[in-house]
């Protein structure tokens, strides 16, 4: 659950030993560092789309400029992701998100517009992943006319059929806090179409689980929450910002009964500074 879920929103970002090999083997990335790394930038697993009987309401939602950082701390690493929404020209849109610890980084862009029923439409996806001798890219061309993508993803191109509701793996997080905003209460469970490296995948299936206020390094906030379950072990949960345009508070991401947050550190919304219902102890 923009995961954030965000995902959502939204970051869980990086944990784990770095490892090093004899002198003469490179420095690795422990699987489970470069998933939660992985989490910061399609995180915020979830910060979706919008359905395809997109109604009056969803074509009047606004899209608002922001720059957001998040953070988490967790075996002695401090790991901060940034995220950042910018409009372009010709009512298109940009979206970044960084997320880094020590010598690895994960950098992604999207680039869509807003259509006439409200519904986000990528033109293009790419995502670089560096360091460690793990060098990897994803480059995505979207082609609305022939509803495919081109996925070039480790020197091959993978073409693929995609539907008006397919989202790529950094938007669907914008999206659902826009449905978030749209169907409050109603949200109930909802089914996501993304675009990944080499398919699209619907099996992305988020809950709603209710309201509560909950404390980050920004204050107290009236927030939203819900879940995405990947098997009895994994699960992620997101909570949105119910007073800021529905941002990624806090992502969790828990697997073998470990958890890990990524929590929002700052943030300018729509020209303002970010704050909680009361400002945070320090």
């Amino acid at each position: 659950m923009d995961q954030s879920p965000i995902r959502a929103i939204f970051c869980t970002l990086v944990i784990a030993h770095l490892k090093q090999q004899t002198a003469n083997e490179a420095l690795i990335l422990p699987s489970r560092l470069r998933h939660i790394l992985s989490l910061c930038y399609s995180a915020l697993a979830l910060s979706l789309p919008l359905q395809a009987h997109a109604d009056e309401a969803a074509r009047t939602l606004d899209i608002v400029e922001y720059s957001a950082s998040y953070q988490t701390h967790a075996m002695g690493l401090d790991i901060t992701a940034k995220r950042q929404l910018k409009q372009l020209d010709n009512n298109q849109y940009q979206l970044l998100n960084n997320s880094e610890v020590m010598f690895y980084s994960i950098t992604e862009e999207s680039r869509f517009q807003l259509n006439s029923d409200g519904q986000l439409k990528t033109n293009s996806y790419q995502q670089q992943r560096k360091g460690l001798g793990s060098n990897k890219s994803i480059e995505q061309q979207w082609n609305w006319s022939a509803q495919s993508v081109i996925s070039r993803y480790k020197g091959r191109d993978y073409r693929y059929a995609i539907t008006p509701q397919s989202l790529d793996k950094l938007n669907y997080q914008l999206a659902l806090r826009r449905d978030a905003q749209r169907l409050g209460d109603n949200f109930g469970q909802q089914r996501y179409t993304i675009a990944d490296r080499k398919r699209l995948r619907d099996d992305f299936l988020i809950d709603y689980l209710g309201e509560e206020v909950i404390t980050t390094p920004l204050g107290r906030f009236n927030a939203v929450k819900f879940e995405r379950r990947k098997d009895d072990d994994e699960n992620n949960i997101i909570w949105l910002a119910k007073d800021w345009h529905y941002m990624i508070l806090k992502i969790s991401h828990c697997e073998q009964k470990q958890c890990e947050d990524i929590l929002l550190s700052e943030a300018v919304v729509d020209g303002q500074q970010m704050t909680g219902l009361t400002a945070a102890k320090h």
